[in-house]
């Protein structure tokens, strides 16, 4: 009982690694990879995994409180409730067309961020940064 409590303030509840084939992504090309997760102190029930690509622009307002402002180039959901296990691991592979029209500059790398979902626990994030090439 200790055990999900503390799971539930995020203490010891599930971890994320988000692996991607190769550390470069193509102009409107795909993006593929396997999402990691591994189990912590207590089952875990994942609603949903986010993956977001995104350019991060610096902001030049000094009235800001803001210094990077985030622009979501491209975004997938895996849509399924997931049990995990107490001290489990899973993969979840993904693969998806990334459009980059919505693009603001012309950046050298963009920023993947994935976001789990968890039911009755602190969601968990991961974030990878990948270059670019441009053809």
């Amino acid at each position: 009982m200790f055990e999900k409590l503390l799971s539930s303030f995020g203490v010891n509840n599930l971890k994320v690694d988000t692996k991607v084939k190769g550390d470069k992504i193509k102009i409107n090309g795909k993006l593929s990879g396997t999402i990691y997760i591994k189990g912590g102190a207590t089952e875990e029930v994942i609603d949903k995994i986010e993956l977001k690509l995104i350019e991060k622009i610096k902001n030049d307002d000094a009235t800001s409180d803001f210094k990077i402002l985030e622009n979501v180039v491209d975004q997938f959901e895996i849509k399924e409730l997931i049990k995990v296990s107490e001290k489990e691991n899973l993969n979840k592979s993904f693969t998806f067309n990334v459009s980059y029209e919505d693009l603001k500059q012309k950046p050298k790398t963009l920023t993947l961020k994935t976001h789990v979902y968890l039911a009755s626990s602190i969601d968990n994030y991961d974030e990878d940064e990948l270059k670019i090439i441009y053809h």
